[in-house]
């Protein structure tokens, strides 16, 4: 009863009112205008350039990458594009980021950068696989690509996934900067966790480790094939050797109040030791494609590269006809 005299109110005082059609295609005139006006202010994403893959954009300075790790599980990309034009960055599948200035004291000879046990707890147990981890300091890490990302991507995504493939498409506009959130782990177990302090760059991970196994299970960790704590048990027990013994006793933390917490569950060691399988066999395939592959291109006889008068001569010969 009391919602009646606020409504004739409302009516003789004039100030409730229910929009006409015309209101409404006025309206509708407008957000069609602002549309028209964001879509010429804006910058329209590449639509016919050609792909570049990104170590090569990094190598001839057309691409900037740089790498802020929060920790020993995560890390930010950031992309800038410095070329002046249009890029369509191929990501690789998998990659690694190494301490800058691990590498520059190694190269001098000499600099423990100051060794912690972090992520680590205990020592490097040689890392026989490596072909250019560094030499003290914090740990490098590894991650993936492949449409695992944690997100800010955006747009300009496409083509993810596949054993031993790419990472995907990803667009960056001229003296634009864009940035990823990517799943990691560390690669130097008994080194100090990587921290956003530390300045890191990006490298290949064959630039690392010979072993193609390790760059599947970080390929399959940035698809989001397999969880964070399963790849670090993998890539440990690959990388430093660690047995699964010693990484099911791993502790994190110690506490009076509370339970100890371990680094990983018996469902992280189970399910490592069979994605260490998966990315071996994974590995031995793309090895067997690559050689195919070779074994194509050097061959003579593909694309028609062989003429008649150079194929097998007898096969060329007539045939005499048999006596009766």
């Amino acid at each position: 009863m009391k919602t009646l005299p606020l409504a004739l109110f409302f009516l003789l005082t004039g100030s409730f009112f229910l929009p006409t059609g015309m209101d409404l295609a006025h309206a509708g005139a407008q957000r069609r205008a602002a549309a028209v006006d964001s879509a010429k202010t804006s910058p329209a994403e590449p639509a016919s350039v050609d792909p570049v893959a990104m170590f090569d954009a990094i190598q001839d300075g057309r691409l900037v990458v740089r790498l802020i790790p929060k920790d020993s599980t995560q890390t930010t990309i950031l992309f800038e594009n410095r070329s002046g034009a249009p890029l369509q960055v191929r990501l690789p599948a998998a990659f690694v980021g190494r301490p800058v200035l691990a590498q520059r004291d190694g190269a001098r000879g000499g600099g423990d950068l100051g060794l912690g046990n972090g992520g680590g707890g205990g020592g490097n147990r040689g890392n026989n696989n490596q072909g250019g981890g560094n030499s003290g300091g914090n740990q490098s890490f590894g991650g993936g690509m492949g449409g695992g990302m944690m997100g800010g991507m955006g747009g300009g995504m496409g083509g993810m996934g596949g054993m031993g493939g790419m990472g995907g498409f990803f667009n960056v506009l001229p003296d634009q900067v864009r940035k990823i959130k990517v799943a990691t782990v560390c690669l130097e177990h008994g080194k100090a966790d990587p921290r956003p302090s530390i300045p890191y760059e990006i490298v290949a991970v064959e630039d690392f480790t010979k072993d193609s196994a390790v760059t599947e299970i970080c390929g399959m960790l940035g698809r989001g094939e397999i969880t964070q704590a399963t790849a670090q048990a993998a890539v440990w027990h690959r990388t430093d050797g660690l047995t699964w013994e010693q990484l099911a006793a791993k502790v994190k933390r110690v506490s009076r109040v509370r339970p100890t917490l371990m680094y990983f569950s018996p469902n992280d060691i189970f399910a490592a030791a069979r994605i260490e399988r998966i990315a071996e066999s994974r590995a031995a395939e793309v090895r067997s494609l690559e050689d195919a592959s070779d074994d194509k291109a050097n061959d003579p006889a593909v694309d028609g590269q062989i003429s008649p008068g150079e194929q097998q001569t007898d096969s060329l010969l007539p045939v005499r006809a048999g006596r009766s």
